[in-house]
């Protein structure tokens, strides 16, 4: 890489030029602790770059300004979320969320420079703070961080009544990350290197409103069951023709017989390692070649894909599931798995083979005589059959 200016880089054989900048101090955590950004202009052209560098920073500036607006929003919200009781894991997460912004809040201030006076003020007030601190967590009087407690809940958009039960354990836990944060800014003032995002990662913390609003969100997809995931999908496309329909529920069919298995109970109880062991699941049963599998799999992440855009779930587990690749040999030898004795036995269990009786002549008309001898010669699946129009096998 070649330094052309303080903004600029050549890099490549072509000399293709980049636009570098800074994160702002503010925002680092947001960019997992990266302190610069590197894009491409996509040119080698001296003359064109320039242009195209100015249209980059702007371009960066309003993504700074939409990134502060964002976590200002989730800062501050409009209404306070009432919280009937404190979870432990949301009052972990308050700690880390206060630690890490009072960090940020001193790293901007050592950043813009301290004078001998204000340094001498800066070590004496973290000093007095931290011995009063220390000596109330030794003591046990918790009720005198109380007041900055909700005065921080309140900032953060939250609003709660803490019960007697929990009030020690709360204040006691908010304390220690209180203590916590004016450590590292003594260590910080001593010269010693503390860096915010290896402190507090950022992937480990969140917002209180934003933590709360993600658990709301995962509590009404809990509630969302598998015939409402499926409903979801096939309205998604008016008048999906009825093969589709059984092909896909073929495969969520699958799925949920999967899920009985593993004691989970609704599509929000799973998971991407519970996906991978589903595909697991389908070939272990050897009755599917590994075309199938990889179908049905994409059937299931289709379904899951609609459920998300249309907000019943969260997320997608089965997005990075991979399925299944045949060697170059063992495409050439392909062929379909027999029928078991059972799978027969299922096929020819209509009463024309079971018990003599005439064919019908009803509203399926031939096709119970038919269709067993249809997979029977050709090993074809249900689903396959089920998707048959009468003049195709006279077009085929």
């Amino acid at each position: 890489m070649k330094v052309v200016s303080e903004n600029f880089y050549r890099r490549g054989k072509k000399g293709t030029f980049y636009c570098r900048r800074r994160v702002p101090h503010d925002l680092v955590s947001l960019y997992g602790g990266r302190h610069e950004i590197l894009r491409s202009l996509k040119t080698s052209d001296e003359s064109i770059t320039l242009q195209r560098w100015r249209a980059c920073m702007v371009e960066l500036d309003q993504t700074f300004a939409d990134l502060r607006k964002r976590h200002a929003a989730l800062l501050d919200p409009a209404e306070p979320i009432l919280v009937p009781h404190l979870s432990a894991p949301f009052v972990e997460n308050l700690g880390r969320f206060w630690v890490q912004q009072v960090l940020l809040s001193d790293d901007a201030a050592r950043l813009a420079g301290l004078d001998d006076e204000q340094f001498d003020e800066l070590g004496d007030k973290l000093s007095a703070q931290r011995k009063e601190l220390g000596r109330m967590l030794a003591q046990g009087c918790f009720d005198r961080i109380e007041p900055a407690f909700l005065a921080f809940l309140h900032l953060c958009g939250v609003s709660v009544q803490i019960s007697d039960d929990e009030r020690a354990q709360v204040l006691r836990g908010f304390l220690k990350s209180v203590i916590s944060a004016l450590d590292v800014q003594l260590e910080r003032h001593d010269g010693k290197i503390r860096e915010t995002h290896e402190v507090v990662a950022p992937d480990l913390v969140k917002p209180p409103a934003q933590l709360l609003l993600d658990q709301q969100a995962r509590a009404q997809s809990a509630s969302v069951s598998w015939q409402q995931v499926f409903d979801v999908w096939q309205s998604f496309v008016e008048q999906r023709p009825k093969s589709t329909v059984l092909a896909y529920q073929t495969a969520w069919r699958d799925l949920m017989k999967f899920a009985d298995t593993r004691k989970l109970f609704c599509p929000a109880d799973l998971t991407a390692t519970s996906m991978t062991e589903f595909v697991q699941y389908m070939r272990a049963s050897k009755t599917l070649q590994i075309g199938t599998i990889n179908e049905r799999l994409a059937k299931i992440k289709a379904i899951f894909r609609v459920a998300v855009g249309r907000q019943l779930l969260l997320t997608n587990p089965a997005q990075d599931t991979l399925g299944f690749r045949e060697s170059v040999r063992g495409k050439l030898t392909k062929s379909r798995l027999p029928f078991t004795t059972e799978e027969l036995e299922a096929i020819f269990c209509c009463p024309i083979y079971t018990n003599a009786q005439l064919r019908s002549q009803g509203q399926v008309g031939e096709a119970s005589y038919w269709i067993p001898l249809l997979m029977l010669y050709t090993g074809a699946r249900p689903e396959e059959i089920a998707g048959l129009q009468f003049e195709s096998p006279l077009l085929s």
